[in-house]
């Protein structure tokens, strides 16, 4: 099953492999043995998943998806900036945390404006006496 391919010297240099070593061993072997790892590490988080979900502390999952939601989204900003406007990846990544802790920002802004909106209403209701005619 393995299989071994002759690269000179000159052909590590020209493909970009680091030159020194005159022969490279490929193996099916490793490939294998990654996706035996993965699948390991895939089986423990699902595992790790399932136990938190049958646990007290099941609510942390939705804080665990909506991190997630929110990396998710926060990539596809970085990789929008980065290739629109033609930036480094370090000038990309803080432009899309700059916007998310913009909105971040407008977000907390606006409840906090209904919840002062929600406590004048609530202090100003006017009550209709009532009395006892008996």
């Amino acid at each position: 099953m393995q299989k071994r391919l002759n690269i000179s010297v000159l052909d590590c240099c020209e493909t970009g492999f680091k030159c020194g070593s005159a022969f490279l061993i490929l193996t099916e072997v490793f490939m294998v043995t990654a996706t035996f790892a993965s699948m390991i590490g895939f089986g423990l988080i699902a595992v790790a998943l399932i136990t938190v979900l049958f646990s007290p502390y099941r609510h942390w999952l939705g804080f665990m998806l909506a991190g997630m939601l929110f990396w998710g989204i926060l990539e596809t900003i970085r990789y929008g900036i980065q290739h629109f406007l033609d930036l480094s990846l370090a000038f990309s990544y803080l432009g899309a945390i700059s916007l998310a802790m913009i909105g971040l920002t407008v977000f907390l802004l606006g409840a906090d404006n209904r919840a002062q909106k929600a406590l004048a209403r609530r202090q100003y209701i006017e009550h209709t006496p009532v009395y006892d005619d008996e």
